[in-house]
C-alpha cells in the first residue's frame, strides 16, 4: 500500500476542532455570567441552550481522544 501524501490531513481538524472546543468552553462561561449579571433570571430560559453548547464543546473534546485512541489501536491491532 502506498503512503498518502499528507498523513497528518485528519490530524489537522482533529486539532482544530479540541482547540475550538476547549476555548468556547471557556469562553462561555463568562459570557453567561455577564448575561446573567445583565439579565437577571435570563439564564434559568436558557437552560437547553447552554447544555447543548457544553455538550457539542464536550463531543468535540471527546473525539479527539476517541480518534486518538482509535488510531492507536489500530497501529496495535493491524500496524496502520
Amino acid at each position: 500500500m502506498s503512503e498518502h501524501p499528507d498523513p497528518e490531513r485528519y490530524w489537522k481538524h482533529r486539532r482544530a476542532g479540541y482547540y475550538y472546543g476547549m476555548a468556547w468552553a471557556f469562553a462561555q462561561t463568562p459570557w453567561w455570567a455577564v448575561i446573567e449579571l445583565l439579565s437577571p433570571g435570563s439564564l434559568s430560559a436558557m437552560g437547553a441552550v447552554i447544555g447543548w453548547s457544553y455538550g457539542i464543546s464536550g463531543t468535540l473534546i471527546v473525539s479527539y481522544y476517541g480518534g486518538n485512541m482509535a488510531q492507536e489501536v489500530a497501529k496495535a491491532k493491524w500496524g496502520r
